[in-house]
């Protein structure tokens, strides 16, 4: 192995400070390969792709367990832990009843029975309307928490 190569932790059969071969100059079809190499390289992938497989599902169900300790209403929720800044941010999504959206539009124009429309509502546009023109589409909004993140740093010292 060379010392340009790059150590990857967590990795099956390997102990740290252990490098990656230089990868092998790309086969075209007619050009043979070295199948040892390709067979080193395959094993190498292959314990990476699994390391990093249950990595990320330790990493998701430690993201829920944190979560759970914050409200589940939408918005930014701050705190610190044992020297961390710890926050969750969680979005808020919005669902439309599109039975009433339709009736409230009614009176636009009627549709024949057998057409069918897709209504949606742009919420930026509507955030911009006054309280009078939201106020009889409200009945049709339903608001509800979407996805949810977290950030973890070292406290700042300020």
């Amino acid at each position: 192995m060379t010392a340009t190569g790059t150590w990857m932790p967590g990795v099956a059969d390997r102990e740290a400070g252990d490098v990656i071969p230089d990868l092998p100059t790309p086969v075209t079809k007619t050009e043979s390969y070295d199948p040892d190499a390709l067979k080193s390289l395959v094993k190498q992938y292959y314990a990476a792709h699994e390391a990093f497989k249950q990595i990320r599902d330790n990493l998701d169900e430690l993201k829920q367990a944190i979560l759970s300790c914050f409200p589940e209403e939408p918005g930014r929720h701050e705190t610190q832990v044992d020297g961390f800044d710890v926050v969750a941010s969680i979005s808020e999504r919005w669902e439309w009843d599109e039975n009433r959206l339709s009736g409230l539009l009614a009176a636009h124009g009627d549709l024949p029975a057998w057409v069918r429309q897709t209504v949606s509502v742009d919420r930026r546009g509507f955030e911009r309307l006054d309280a009078a023109e939201k106020a009889p589409f409200l009945a049709a909004l339903t608001r509800k928490p979407g996805g949810a993140r977290i950030a973890i740093k070292p406290a700042s010292d300020s």
